[in-house]
């Protein structure tokens, strides 16, 4: 079209006159439309990659496995507020951990070969922002004595590293936060007051804290010892 031809050549040929403002909102609309295409398709991109996350979750997770039955491998609720990070050295993460860390590197990779500058920062925000809470919602699901607990916070162990290679602060901030929530099922009853006045909780919700805390398979002998949180 003749239209398509005048825009193409950036108003050379109708500067200052009727033409150039149709021409410029063509162009306007056409970058507009195609700016909404990519950005519908990066959202379902988005949407199918944490649904296979939620999936992967969900599938490969068994429901004893936070609170492993077996004597022998049952690990004394640590009576110290912090958890060690190399106590993980002498436990395993669980396959539903490994399966997942080695799809998100995966998918991640591809989000970078196909994004750069402050488009990539964005997408990796949302979908960090996206695996955190599909994260969150999967840790209700169970509850957790003192070996599951260590197990769970060798599992986020293994996802902040993930997540601290995308180099995206908000997002890492999130993961420490949850290893501190995480902490409060590890804790022996007396020292919860402590563990719930840990600087990387100060800016959880109350409520938060407290739904935590419920997941404890000792919750009703450990509410004795808290104060109001």
């Amino acid at each position: 079209m003749i239209i398509d031809v005048l825009c193409n050549s950036n108003g050379t040929f109708f500067s200052d006159t009727p033409v150039e403002d149709v021409c410029a909102k063509k162009q306007s609309d056409c970058l507009r439309n195609v700016e909404n295409r990519i950005n519908l398709g990066l959202e379902r991109q988005l949407n199918v990659v944490v649904g296979y996350i939620r999936f992967l979750l969900s599938s490969e997770q068994k429901k004893t496995d936070f609170r492993p039955e077996d004597e022998n491998q049952q690990v004394t609720a640590m009576s110290c507020v912090s958890f060690s990070k190399s106590f993980c050295l002498a436990l395993d993460y669980f396959t539903a951990c490994a399966v997942v860390v080695k799809y998100l590197t995966a998918e991640v990779q591809i989000i970078r070969d196909s994004l750069d500058g402050g488009n990539l920062t964005s997408i990796m925000l949302e979908f960090g922002r996206r695996f955190y809470k599909v994260f969150l919602n999967h840790i209700y699901q169970f509850t957790y004595n003192s070996q599951g607990a260590m197990l769970l916070l060798c599992d986020i162990n293994e996802y902040r590293k993930c997540v601290m290679s995308w180099k995206i602060p908000d997002v890492d901030k999130q993961f420490e936060s949850l290893h501190a929530l995480a902490n409060l099922l590890v804790v022996v009853p007396e020292n919860l007051n402590e563990a719930c006045s840990s600087q990387l909780l100060v800016d959880i919700d109350r409520t938060m804290v407290n739904s935590f805390i419920q997941l404890r398979v000792d919750y009703r002998s450990a509410k004795l010892h808290l104060n109001a949180v």
